[in-house]
This record gives structure tokens, C-alpha cells and sequence, in this order.
């Protein structure tokens, strides 16, 4: 589950963090692509195959694009104030 970029900024804000553009994560199903790569609640999701994610289209743009050719993402995470890179098979 996703928050569109707007309420993440808003939240980061009201915590004290630095407004960052992108996703932020609401939930994740532990066996899913998402929780198998790392990725958790709060984390916010900034970029995909080099790519700034803005929307949450764009993260299904994404996703389509790479459906079904066997390889993962490479999604930009940022936990905190600490930025990572992590790789989602798919």
C-alpha cells in the first residue's frame, strides 16, 4: 500500500525529516516482491531504474514495462534520512 507523493512529503515534514518527492510505503505483504527485497512500512520509494518516481503511475509504468522479462527493479529507498538502492525480482 502507497501514499501519493504529496501526503509523503507532509509527513517527512511533520517528523522532522527533510521533504523528499516519491511513494511512501503504508504496508507490505512479507512474502511479497517488496517484502522479499527489504522494503518496509514508512520507507519512501524515490526512484525506479534511474528514474524519479513522482506518481504512482509511474511506478506502474515501471512495473508493466518490466513484466515478464525475468530480471527485478532497481528501486531507490529512502529509510530515514539514509538512501539505498535495493533490487525487486519480480
Amino acid at each position: 500500500a502507497l501514499a501519493p507523493a504529496r501526503a509523503a512529503r507532509r509527513l517527512r515534514s511533520a517528523v522532522g525529516l527533510p521533504e523528499r518527492d516519491g511513494l511512501l510505503v503504508r504496508a507490505v505483504e512479507a512474502d511479497s516482491p517488496a517484502g522479499r527485497a527489504g522494503i518496509q512500512r514508512g520507507d519512501l520509494l524515490v526512484s525506479v531504474e534511474g528514474r524519479a518516481l513522482a506518481s504512482i503511475d509511474d511506478l506502474f509504468d515501471a512495473l508493466e514495462a518490466a513484466a515478464g522479462d525475468g530480471r527485478g527493479l532497481a528501486v531507490g529507498v529512502v529509510r530515514g534520512t539514509e538512501e539505498r538502492e535495493v533490487s525487486v525480482a519480480l
